[in-house]
Parts: structure tokens; C-alpha cells; sequence
């Protein structure tokens, strides 16, 4: 049975502003590990302070699928306002919708 938060993995995540510097963008490289194609996945990133308080969460949906056994980066996954204050942030997976191959 698909299990998206147990099938699908993060291996690297990293954040960056846009060129402008007002805007977060990320990278990230998720890992499925079962035999099903994961579309419409969700996400959540949240944005830390000096004090370990949450200065704000966003939550957004993946482009694209990521299919069986398969690894994919995600590149310049464009987010919010870059928060004032951030020293630290997450990104994590929520939800996805599983679709057998």
C-alpha cells in the first residue's frame, strides 16, 4: 500500500534568495523508494529565528512526479518573501498522491 510520507525521502534540501534577494528559492532532491509514481506532492518550509521561533511556514505543491524508484531535483522552487530574520529554516514533506506504474 502507498505510503507517501515513509516511500518518499528527502535527501538534500538547500536555500537560497533569488537574485533580487527578496525571495526564497530552494532546491530539492527527493528519493522514492516504492513501486508506485508520486504526483500533486506538498510541502512545507518554515523559516526560523536567532531565538528558535518560528518567524513564518509556507506550504506549496511540487511540480511535476516522481516516479518509481526514482530519485528528482527540484530546482529554483520559488517561495515566499525572504523573511527578515532568518537564521535557520525546514523543508518538509506533508502529502502526495500515489498513482501505481
Amino acid at each position: 500500500q502507498a505510503d507517501p510520507l515513509n516511500d518518499l525521502k528527502v535527501n538534500r534540501v538547500a536555500m537560497d534568495r533569488d537574485p533580487t534577494g527578496t525571495r526564497a528559492v530552494w532546491t530539492v532532491s527527493i528519493q522514492n523508494d516504492s513501486p508506485y509514481t508520486y504526483t500533486k506532492i506538498k510541502y512545507e518550509t518554515t523559516y526560523v529565528d536567532a531565538g528558535e521561533r518560528v518567524i513564518v511556514t509556507n506550504q506549496g505543491t511540487l511540480p511535476g512526479r516522481v516516479g518509481p524508484h526514482q530519485q528528482r531535483t527540484i530546482s529554483n522552487l520559488q517561495d515566499i518573501l525572504y523573511p527578515e530574520g532568518t537564521v535557520s529554516y525546514r523543508f518538509r514533506l506533508t502529502d502526495a498522491m500515489p498513482t501505481a506504474e
